[in-house]
Formats: structure tokens, sequence, C-alpha cells
């Protein structure tokens, strides 16, 4: 074998360990992803049940509030009706004393 030859060996060998640092190097970063991305799976799981706990939370408040505004709804209903019978009431008391008071001859 000729020392051209040798060199040439020599300098494949080194090529192919350079090749072998890269895909190490390559390798280590994989390795640093995936505890990355298990961190963030982890911290996803927690913001999710975050998540779920407030939607719960805010479930109940919200629905505490639709029934506090239907209750203020009846109730305002039930204003109004009274509102209008004392309002015919009224009518009709005006109605006698014009009436009364035509008789007598007040007006």
């Amino acid at each position: 074998m000729t020392q051209n030859e040798r060199d040439q060996i020599l300098l494949y060998l080194q090529k192919i360990v350079n090749q072998i640092d890269s895909i190490q190097e390559k390798v280590s970063q994989i390795d640093s992803m995936q505890q990355d991305i298990k961190k963030l799976k982890q911290e996803t799981r927690k913001i999710s049940q975050s998540v779920a706990v407030l939607e719960h939370e805010h479930g109940e408040k919200i629905q505490a509030l639709l029934d506090g505004q239907i209750g203020i709804l009846e109730k305002l209903d039930l204003f109004e009706s009274t509102l209008k019978s004392h309002d015919n009431i009224l009518g009709n008391h005006s109605d006698r004393i014009w009436n009364l008071e035509s008789k007598l001859g007040i007006i």
C-alpha cells in the first residue's frame, strides 16, 4: 500500500469520525428535546386541569347569576302586574271622583 492510499484511508476515517461526532451531538440534542417535550406535556396537563377547574367554578357562578336574573325578572313581572292593577284602581277612582264632583256641582 502506498503512502497516498494510506493518507486517503486516514482522511476517509477522519471524515467518518467527524460524522460520528456530529451524529452524537445530534443524538444529544434529541435527548434534550425529548426531556423538554416531557416537561411541556406535564405543564400542559397541569394547565388543562386548571382550566377544567376554572370552567367548572365559572359555570356554577354563571348559573347562580342566571338564576338570580330569572328571580329578578319574575319579581319584575309581579311588580308590573301589581302596578297595572293599581293603575286600573286609580283610574276607576278618578272616574268615580269626577262623577261625584259633577253631581255635586264642584266641577
